[in-house]
């Protein structure tokens, strides 16, 4: 195997592990395996472009899909499945993309119907949420209709946060310098 073809296979393996972005620890390790291959700085960041940018394409599709509607209907797995097979990915080799954006959909799903109780019961916005969280908390504990109006208080502020495209998931899971 040659040079290229063995740097190939190691971003392969970074993908097919669900990262479509490289860490600075990887990095390190990556630099190593660069020099030890003898590729020059362009080649290696061409071949990283060329694997990855296939993963980061279904993950935004994935990502973006889930925003829109999730669970995931009928059409959109139909039409994910063929965006795999044209882009030549297999079932395991998204898989744990698919594991990472899902556990996030789960969470930012759970985070809305706690925010939309929260709304639904007359809360205000995160400042009041936050407020009343403090003044009304040793009560809540007291009372179990109490917990589900307190959690939706002061999840309200924390649902702000999350976020709803697949820039904004990708900075809130990477940083600020995942591109």
């Amino acid at each position: 195997m040659d040079s290229k073809q063995e740097y190939r296979q190691a971003i392969y393996s970074l993908g097919r592990n669900g990262e479509t972005v490289i860490s600075p620890t990887f990095r390190q390790s990556l630099n190593s395996l660069i020099q030890r291959l003898g590729l020059a700085l362009r080649d290696a960041a061409a071949i990283e472009d060329e694997v990855l940018s296939v993963y980061r394409q279904y993950e935004k599709e994935l990502m973006e899909r889930g925003v829109h509607e999730y669970p995931l209907s009928e059409i959109d797995k139909q039409q994910l499945k063929a965006m795999r097979q044209i882009l030549g990915l297999k079932d395991d080799d998204v898989s744990r993309i698919e594991a990472k954006v899902f556990e996030f959909l789960d969470e930012r799903t759970k985070w809305n119907l706690i925010t939309n109780a929260g709304k639904i019961a007359g809360f205000g916005g995160p400042a009041l949420a936050v407020g009343l969280g403090a003044v009304f908390a040793p009560a809540l504990l007291m009372f179990p209709v109490g917990m589900v109006a307190g959690t939706a208080i002061l999840a309200t502020a924390s649902a702000n946060n999350l976020p709803n495209n697949y820039e904004a998931y990708m900075s809130w899971r990477y940083g600020e310098n995942w591109k």
